[in-house]
């Protein structure tokens, strides 16, 4: 066990004394220190463990009292002159005589402020005489703690994603990694398409051993706060890049943040078109509910077929699925397959399946069943969006043709490829604000041939 790893289980033991004996009110704010200057990155059982410890202290419960930088130094065994590592740390607390408790989002965010030594990184990969290496993602925390079981959509972005890294950087190597727990990524320094929607832990954030292109990138307000404290301690990485935003509600999300930022859309748009063929003779009906099922015409419904790629395996719990990323892989290229092949009409409910079967080339009518659900927005200008009142009055159109977003791909595509070269340290090959302007203001003019 580390020296680290064996200070965490002490500190987490230290606190969980001082919460049953309330008379002890005071705890140094070198154990703040210590936490985010040490350099080594602790399993993730021993990390997930001192941050729930510390965070389950409340603000009001306990005062802490000030270290001194040399305190501090002299605890960790350092030398006099890396003191000047803790002046992240010491500027947001001698700011008040009465020091209270840092939140676990702060803790968070000074953290990676000393880990993550972006443009060394970056310059490390640069120098590198190996092909670029790229993470892509797959969905461990969510199959095992979510009992709806697991959404195929999820492993179609890491398909898209592939597809596109493949298309600008065609010696690319690939490694799969979870999604959620960026943080704990422990491999090879690794270049990570932000791709996805990120919403269920602190640990989505990358850590100093990836190099994050944020494009297709999905936040919600409840890691809104995880964010502003990444961009806050790592400035000099975000003055060279602007954030690729899936949706309209990211995008005013980061522009409240005062983040430089764009609509990027998502990169299951960028899927190849297919050939056309007489066996592209069915309807499918994918994650429609039943009170929705219901307006669809007979006529449609007849014959058509069922699918419900974000409930697959639902129903059967916690279940140990660690390593079942190639397997839903494996399903969602399948299921893509099917539809390329034998689709003639979409219907369905679901993003990342509306999505990529209009890359491909497919009829889709897409039902927001959520009213107003934002994510959408990654579509607007190129598919109608109908509502159950739709449905209900007649008012959707299901002889539709699929819409040509040939040109939308290209300019996708570009911009990746700008913000690849751009995390190089090379001037981009294109027009980057043309092409943002272009991506923003796309709208289906024909239909494909």
């Amino acid at each position: 066990m580390s020296l680290f790893s064996k200070f965490c289980r002490s500190v987490a033991a230290f606190i969980y004394r001082i919460k049953e004996n309330p008379s002890r009110r005071i705890v140094r704010v070198y154990i703040c220190g210590i936490y985010v200057l040490k350099k080594q990155v602790v399993d993730g059982w021993e990390y997930r463990r001192f941050l729930g410890a510390f965070s389950s202290i409340r603000p009001v419960d306990y005062k802490y009292d000030l270290a001194t930088k040399k305190d501090l130094c002299k605890l960790l065994g350092l030398y006099e002159e890396h003191s000047g590592k803790l002046s992240a740390l010491f500027s947001m607390l001698e700011e008040q005589k009465s020091i209270q408790i840092m939140m676990l989002h702060d803790l968070h965010g000074v953290y990676f402020a000393l880990q993550n030594k972006r443009l060394k990184d970056e310059a490390e990969i640069n120098n590198s005489c190996y092909p670029p290496l790229f993470l892509l993602f797959v969905y461990d925390y969510f199959c095992i703690t979510f009992k709806w079981g697991v959404n195929l959509g999820d492993y179609v972005q890491t398909i898209a994603t592939r597809n596109a890294i493949q298309s600008i950087s065609p010696k690319a190597r690939f490694s799969y990694f979870d999604r959620d727990n960026l943080s704990n990524y422990d491999g090879p320094r690794a270049y990570v398409i932000m791709q996805g929607w990120f919403s269920h832990l602190h640990t989505f954030l990358p850590n100093n051993r990836t190099t994050p292109l944020f494009f297709g990138f999905h936040l919600t307000p409840d890691r809104a706060h995880d964010f502003i404290n990444f961009v806050k301690y790592n400035t000099l990485y975000f003055e060279k890049r602007t954030i690729g935003c899936r949706d309209l509600s990211t995008l005013h999300m980061m522009k409240k943040m005062g983040i430089s930022c764009y609509l990027s859309r998502c990169l299951t748009l960028t899927l190849p078109k297919r050939v056309k063929s007489a066996a592209q003779d069915k309807v499918f009906i994918v994650d429609v509910p039943e009170y929705c099922l219901e307006m669809i015409p007979p006529e449609i419904k007849q014959n058509a077929i069922h699918i419900h790629q974000r409930d697959i395996d639902g129903g059967r719990g916690r279940v140990e699925c660690l390593g079942e990323g190639t397997i839903r892989l494996k399903q969602a290229n399948q299921l893509l397959t099917t539809y390329r092949d034998q689709a003639k009409l979409i219907i369905t409910t679901a993003l990342h399946c509306a999505s990529p079967c209009t890359a491909m080339g497919i009829p889709v009518i897409l039902i927001d069943e959520e009213e107003n659900n934002t994510r959408f927005s990654a579509l607007h200008g190129i598919l109608p969006i109908y509502r159950y009142e739709d449905l209900r009055d007649g008012r959707v159109n299901y002889h539709c043709t699929a819409p040509d977003i040939e040109p939308l791909k290209q300019a996708m595509l570009e911009r990746l490829k700008c913000e690849y070269e751009i995390s190089q340290g090379i001037p981009p090959s294109g027009d980057v604000q043309h092409l943002e302007a272009f991506i923003r203001e796309f709208t289906v003019t024909k239909t494909c041939e």
